[in-house]
């Protein structure tokens, strides 16, 4: 298939696009990346569509467009559990009376760690349980959801909801 044929199929079926979001991810309806992979989807599709298999294109391209917007929605969301928070991010205190940016708790060369302690006996005196704490220290330990988990005989799952808890209690 030449490339002016393929772009000439990909313009036909555009539309398709839009209506598989519409159906089947309607909650991204009015997502341009989403309908971006969607169009890469129907492009791979249009590329490797072979009619022996048996089944039509429209099938084929359904498919192929669904499984490439979820593979990119399965792509940014391992990037933003893998990557760091911003130390832009505002911390406020229990008491809302003031509020911080995490450039605080980053200790320089010159102030000897001692703001970074300041700040973990802060968050750990936020804690409303032992379990809380025992879960921070361990995440701070670099260990993961699973192995918290398996150390504190509790699921992956039940971790990364109180995870979830202690983040919202410290944002607010």
């Amino acid at each position: 298939m030449t490339k002016a044929e393929v772009e000439a199929k990909c313009v036909q079926y555009q539309r398709y696009v839009g209506h598989i979001i519409a159906k089947r991810l309607s909650y991204f309806n009015n997502d341009e990346d989403i309908y971006q992979e969607g169009m890469i989807g129907l492009w791979k599709a249009v590329k490797t569509y072979d009619p022996n298999l048996g089944f039509s294109f429209m099938t084929y391209a359904a498919r192929c467009i669904v499984n490439q917007i979820l593979m990119e929605i399965r792509r940014k969301n391992n990037y933003a559990k893998h990557n760091a928070v911003s130390l832009d991010t505002v911390i406020s205190t229990s008491d809302g009376e003031s509020e911080t940016d995490l450039y605080f708790f980053v200790p320089s060369k010159e102030d000897d760690y001692s703001r970074a302690k300041e700040a973990l006996t802060e968050i750990l005196r936020l804690c409303r349980n032992q379990r809380e704490k025992e879960i921070i220290f361990y995440r701070l330990n670099g260990l993961n959801q699973k192995e918290i988990g398996e150390k504190m005989s509790l699921s992956q799952s039940y971790i990364s909801r109180l995870l979830r808890d202690i983040k919202k209690q410290l944002d607010a």
